[in-house]
């Protein structure tokens, strides 16, 4: 029974963000056609930056403490909604803390890129908070139903703001009220639901931020070695920063779907105690990532055309999805060493994209031309930095006598 459940929910997930992916496509062609180069560029780079901070955590933190306590939807609110409301305060302090290294990185063309981030930052830390409720309760119904109705609006959003020609604003505008849109979407369950008379006396559930603490110190680095490239590229070597950012909306698009069916292990996980959920995820990655590279090989150029008007840059894309294939594994790592608390990850992932972002600068320096060189190299360290840490994790499998019951 759980293998079925566990199936279907990973469908349902794949749905929601099946929506999800075909919006943002749908939304590509908006950006590239509507956007001049460098105005694509620096949106998309920036965007997956914010993709890249840690609600991910936050959202898994919040799905593995709601996982393990029978309450009603009411009474996970209330339970969750303080530690929803210091994340969000401390979560701008910090932001407004990095904005000149923001600034610096991504806001030299368009300044008013870094405090709009802070806005969509906010409206996500709610989002995946109570994405992260649902979650944990294993209603992936809810779950995937929110990610399409997300999608659909910020394609709508967005295209709308872009005919208006509000340019690189309007565009990341799109994600800020869709997100509202979503939030609101995930709370009409929680009106329409019959009332607790207990709900009034429940207490918040005190380890959710210790939680997203020590998730948070493996999903952020994971989150900065996944942009690490385009940052390094738009920055660095702008002349090659469109070509990477429009394979980037597939390579990097493969990674989220990654980290949809790595949700769905880490519940199960965390629910049922079932540790083979692990490499079963890991094969419907490597299946996803493989019939991605054959479909860029066969028709990426057609691919190409149809979305954004030209058939530059294509050959590049499927060394782009090759390169983005460790990765995608690297997050089921990752969310399984968070769900398994293998703490000992923490300092190999920090130490990891420390030496892989100053390897990247110490590279473009002296190679400022070879963009395929660049990405198989790389592709081969985080393949390699993939296949270490599986084979420990799997070791520890094997040799663990049981399950943590923590």
């Amino acid at each position: 029974m759980t293998k079925k459940h566990f199936l279907w929910n990973t469908i349902l997930s794949l749905a929601g963000f099946g929506i999800l992916t075909g919006a943002n496509f749908l939304y590509s062609i908006f950006t590239v056609r509507l956007l001049p180069p460098d105005a694509f560029s620096a949106y998309n780079t920036f965007f997956y930056f914010l993709l890249a901070l840690p609600l991910p955590s936050f959202q898994l933190a919040v799905a593995k403490v709601t996982g393990r306590y029978s309450l009603s939807l009411r009474s996970h609110v209330l339970a969750i909604f303080p530690s929803l409301s210091r994340l969000a305060l401390w979560s701008a302090v910090g932001y407004l803390v990095f904005s000149p290294l923001l600034w610096y990185l991504y806001g030299q063309q368009y300044p008013l890129l870094v405090p709009l981030g802070l806005l969509v930052l906010e409206g996500w830390i709610w989002l995946s908070g109570f994405r992260g409720m649902y979650q944990g309760i294993l209603r992936f119904d809810i779950f995937a139903l929110n990610m399409g109705i997300e999608g659909i609006f910020r394609l709508l959003v967005g295209a709308f703001a872009l005919l208006l020609g509000l340019s690189v604003y309007g565009a990341l505008s799109a994600s800020m009220v869709s997100g509202i849109i979503g939030l609101i979407a995930l709370l009409i369950p929680v009106a329409l639901s019959p009332h607790d008379t207990t709900s009034s006396s429940v207490k918040e559930t005190p380890p959710i931020l210790a939680s997203f603490f020590h998730a948070l110190l493996m999903l952020l680095p994971f989150g900065l070695i996944v942009v690490l490239d385009q940052t390094m590229i738009n920055r660095f070597l702008p002349s090659f920063g469109k070509i990477v950012n429009l394979s980037s909306l597939f390579g990097k698009n493969l990674i989220t779907l990654s980290l949809t069916i790595a949700h769905v292990v880490f519940a199960y996980v965390i629910k049922e105690g079932e540790e083979s959920f692990f490499l079963r995820g890991m094969g419907i990655i490597v299946a996803l990532f493989g019939g991605a590279y054959v479909f860029a090989v066969l028709g990426g150029k057609w691919l190409f055309e149809f979305l954004f008007g030209s058939s530059g840059g294509y050959d590049f894309l499927p060394l782009y999805i090759g390169y983005c294939l460790p990765l995608g594994l690297l997050q089921l790592v990752v969310n399984y060493s968070v769900a398994e608390e293998h703490r000992w990850v923490i300092p190999c992932l920090w130490l990891y994209l420390i030496g892989m972002a100053s390897f990247m600068m110490i590279f473009l320096h002296f190679f400022p031309s070879s963009l395929s060189f660049f990405y198989t190299l790389f592709g081969i360290c985080h393949t390699l930095f993939v296949v270490i840490l599986t084979g420990i994790l799997v070791f520890f499998q094997k040799t663990s006598s049981h399950h943590p019951s923590s």
